[in-house]
């Protein structure tokens, strides 16, 4: 089965049939989940359409100055509003996640059980295809926010695309790309950021909200984390950081606080793998960074040694064990990793 899937045509006729629509963003939201919710939603609404957008949590600080006056529901805050809300909706579009069942908790269950088409646009690996009517899918894709540009364009053409479209395209294909140093650096992901420089994007309004308006608590604890929890494994050509709900108190930590701190490891000249092992009430939350296409494929290392997945660069995953045991096994999966490789070098030498 692929992970490509492309129904564009069928996605513009369930929008052109619908008048209420209901977006989703994922659990955590971040700058493609945020930027795509926005983008889409404010083409709707120019379109007549009557939009609510929704996340399952609270959007992260930094995030929340990037959304350009579009509302974005947060449903452990608004669930009984969001719940009557959706019963006159004729259409659900998630985006930047590919499973309603895992990616967005107790908001997953009330969008399965609400009888309307749902349309899934992603950049992830695996779609739960079953549960869509219609899906544009492309795990090449640098980000959602990439989907959504063609989406657009192939709609309503280059000329719908407001400043407000273009800066919110432009913080999810620039968030999800490191600032284009990382993913599917491709000459049409440029093309489509010159379009949207073009449209009015906003490149320097995005860049302060999303990167200058921290909290005091935040650039302290990344100091802390660099300074006091960084271990670099020389050896491995990596590089990791462990945070506990004692040391993430001790800042006040917020939701988003910690977002972009596990690449900040790779910029260490040597350093190739980067790991965040953050503890929270139900689990160690873990994300990995790799470089470049002949690194170690992190979705695949997140699959196999933890309960997770990703991209090939980015990928997350769960530890139920203790802090401790997850780092020893992670070194571990490290060198087990290394040793395999170095085989299968061998092999291919003799």
């Amino acid at each position: 089965m692929t992970d490509k899937y492309a129904d564009g045509d069928k996605i513009a006729s369930l929008i052109a049939a619908s008048n209420d629509i209901l977006l989703a963003g994922h659990t955590n939201p971040d700058g493609d989940s945020i930027g795509s919710l926005v983008a889409m939603g404010s083409m709707l609404e120019d379109m007549g359409k009557r939009v609510i957008c929704v996340v399952p949590n609270e959007i992260p600080r930094s995030l929340r100055k990037a959304k350009g006056g579009m509302k974005i529901y947060d449903f452990t805050a608004a669930d009984r509003y969001i719940k009557e809300r959706l019963s006159t909706c004729d259409l659900v579009v998630c985006l930047d996640f590919n499973d309603i069942s895992t990616r967005i908790g107790a908001l997953g269950p009330v969008l399965e059980a609400h009888a309307c088409p749902k349309i899934l646009i992603d950049h992830h690996l695996s779609p739960v295809v079953e549960n869509f009517d219609a899906i544009i899918s492309d795990p090449s894709a640098s980000s959602t926010c990439y989907l959504v540009y063609k989406l657009i364009t192939d709609i309503a053409g280059t000329e719908s695309i407001t400043p407000r479209i273009a800066s919110a395209l432009y913080m999810g294909m620039m968030t999800d790309t490191g600032k284009f140093s990382f993913g599917a650096l491709t000459p049409e992901l440029f093309r489509a950021v010159a379009v949207l420089v073009e449209r009015g994007a906003d490149i320097r309004a995005v860049d302060m909200a999303v990167f200058n308006s921290q909290s005091e608590g935040r650039v302290r604890l990344t100091g802390y984390a660099l300074h006091k929890k960084m271990v670099v494994l020389h050896g491995h050509g990596a590089a990791y950081i462990t945070l506990s709900l004692n040391e993430l108190n001790r800042f006040r930590h917020q939701s988003g606080d910690t977002d972009g701190l596990v690449n900040m490891p790779m910029q260490i000249e040597g350093v190739d793998i980067s790991a965040l092992f953050i503890e929270t009430a139900e689990c160690i939350k873990i994300s990995f960074r790799s470089r470049g296409d002949n690194g170690l494929d992190v979705n695949t290392f997140a699959r196999k040694y933890f309960i997770g997945g990703g991209h090939r660069n980015a990928a997350g995953a769960k530890s139920f064990d203790t802090m401790n045991n997850t780092v020893v096994r992670f070194i571990e999966a490290l060198q087990a990793e290394a040793e395999a490789k170095k085989s299968i070098a061998n092999t291919s030498e003799s």
